[in-house]
């Protein structure tokens, strides 16, 4: 191998480092979030004498897509009574925005209903800025968990949110009471944006 060779070989060596170094930071970055209110704010009806769970989800963020396995598994074998509310972000004038596998996939989880956020209204109402933020209630309304459900970005694995979530749900406490929000920024609207753009059924890595 000659030196021209060897010296391209070292260069793209650390592009690759590089890249990988890049995703890993990305990876584990976590994305805004605002102030829950404590208190349930009546911006939108929930179910009487019943654990409500909102989840804002960006049906277009492969994130999400982690999000949602993750809450159907923290879900099973609840033996609380609760409700899903699942805000699905979109843009003003765009109905079809929402329309996606994910927000399918969740609606149809048992005891849930989706609710159509034009613009991320009623997320923001609820301190939530990034997709996958869930926050939980108990039957007299007030916050007992407030965060994301997964352990990085479109990732799955044993995390503090999903943990609290099961937890609850199950008649016992929450591990935490917040957790970090790992996913797109719900006002991402942009699906051709080379960075931060998100395809309609999540089919490249979530980016900033």
């Amino acid at each position: 191998m000659g030196s021209w060779q060897a010296m391209a070989v070292s260069v793209w060596a650390l592009f690759l480092t590089g890249g990988a170094g890049y995703l890993a930071a990305h990876g584990a970055r976590a994305g805004e979030a605002g102030s829950t209110p404590a208190a349930w704010p009546d911006r939108i009806e929930r179910a009487e004498h019943a654990w409500a769970v909102v989840l804002a989800a960006h049906p277009r963020c492969p994130c999400t897509r982690a999000t949602a396995a993750e809450l159907i598994t923290a879900l099973a074998g609840a033996s609380e009574a609760y409700e899903l509310i699942v805000l699905a972000y979109r843009p003003s004038g765009d109905a079809a925005f929402a329309d996606t596998g994910v927000i399918r996939r969740l609606g149809s989880l048992p005891h849930a209903r989706v609710v159509d956020d034009p613009d991320g209204r009623v997320a923001a109402g609820f301190g939530a800025l990034t997709s996958g933020h869930a926050a939980l209630y108990d039957p007299a309304g007030r916050l007992r968990f407030s965060g994301g459900l997964t352990p990085s970005r479109a990732h799955i694995g044993p995390n503090t949110g999903a943990g609290a979530v099961r937890s609850l749900l199950r008649g016992g406490g929450a591990p935490a009471a917040h957790a970090p929000v790992y996913g797109c920024p719900l006002d991402n609207d942009d699906p051709h944006l080379l960075l931060g753009g998100c395809a309609p059924e999540g089919d490249h890595a979530c980016t900033p």
